[in-house]
């Protein structure tokens, strides 16, 4: 925990950091995230979590839309016109460009006029959704710092993971802190990078508990 404070300060202070949790199913790495939380009650930080799921390691962006539908008080099952409603109004207040919105109404809705895409056209709307999830999260930071966390990345789908990917070598330089959990048999690509900490939880011993 108190390694997890240092590493938040330090994000804070403009230097980025991710911090990278692992262990064997209940040890306790969201219990650890809990009492973190606790310890940062009066600084309210921003966060934003992503939850990957055992059910969707196929679903594109899975656990990125959930935690979107959630900030922009977006509901499952929503029409073309009112998500792009709903997600432009949440752009003016977080003082996010309107140019940003587009792929994300298409990330957030299903329908869109039951548009098909040819592969072209999928691998550059996936581009484009890339840039700009990426830069959102920069400009959020801005305004504050931010946390974000990922959770049981051994679930993750390939989308998030290349997501994952191009924001850890982008929080280095902007005010963020990532926490990332997950097992011991997820290969993680990001332990040697200087702004990354490593901690494996183990079980607690008799004396200790």
């Amino acid at each position: 925990l108190s390694l997890l404070l240092r590493r938040w300060h330090q994000a804070q202070e403009g230097s980025g950091q991710v911090a990278l949790i692992s262990a064997e199913p209940g040890v306790g790495k969201s219990r650890l995230l809990l009492e973190f939380d606790r310890r940062l009650e009066n600084d309210r930080p921003r966060r934003l979590t992503l939850q990957c799921s055992p059910y969707h390691r196929q679903s594109a962006f899975y656990p990125v839309i959930e935690a979107l539908q959630e900030a922009v008080g977006v509901s499952p099952g929503l029409s073309w016109a009112e998500t792009s409603t709903a997600l432009a109004q949440w752009g003016r207040e977080n003082e996010i460009e309107s140019a940003l919105l587009t792929p994300l109404v298409r990330l957030l809705c299903s329908d869109e006029g039951g548009q098909q895409l040819d592969s072209a056209s999928a691998n550059a709307r996936r581009i484009e959704t890339l840039a700009s999830l990426t830069e959102i999260l920069s400009t959020m930071s801005v305004r504050q710092p931010l946390i974000l966390v990922a959770e049981d990345l051994h679930w993750v789908d390939p989308s998030t993971q290349e997501l994952l990917e191009l924001l850890v070598d982008q929080i280095r330089d902007i005010p963020v802190l990532g926490l990332f959990t997950y097992r011991p048999e997820y290969e993680c690509i990001w332990s040697n990078a200087p702004h990354t900490t490593s901690l494996a939880l183990n079980h607690l011993t008799a004396i200790e508990c």
